[in-house]
């Protein structure tokens, strides 16, 4: 029997997540040029708690996702992202 993963997402944190998608991917990102601005990525935190399950000597994992932070002043690239570690040290 193989280890088993569930994810459960919050209503909030799945609204949050569509929102930034949408923003990340059609609002202009200053200093970009337009041809790379579609392929600009985001750093985004998850917030949330995992618990195990056991089941026939296997401990299956649950993560509940209740909340989704993302990083707007993070360094975006074409293909990669890299967080602000000012940025991270204020939210941590």
């Amino acid at each position: 029997m193989e280890k088993k993963i569930f994810i459960i997402l919050s209503d909030v944190a799945l609204m949050q997540m569509a929102q930034n998608a949408l923003e990340a991917f059609t609002v202009k990102h200053l200093g970009v040029d337009d041809r790379e601005n579609q392929y600009l990525e985001s750093y985004g935190l998850l917030w949330g708690s995992m618990t195990t399950i056991p089941q026939d000597k296997i401990k299956n994992v649950v993560y509940t996702v209740s909340y989704v932070g993302i990083d707007t002043s993070a360094k975006m690239e074409r293909g990669s992202c890299l967080p602000n570690k000012d940025s991270l040290n204020l939210i941590a």
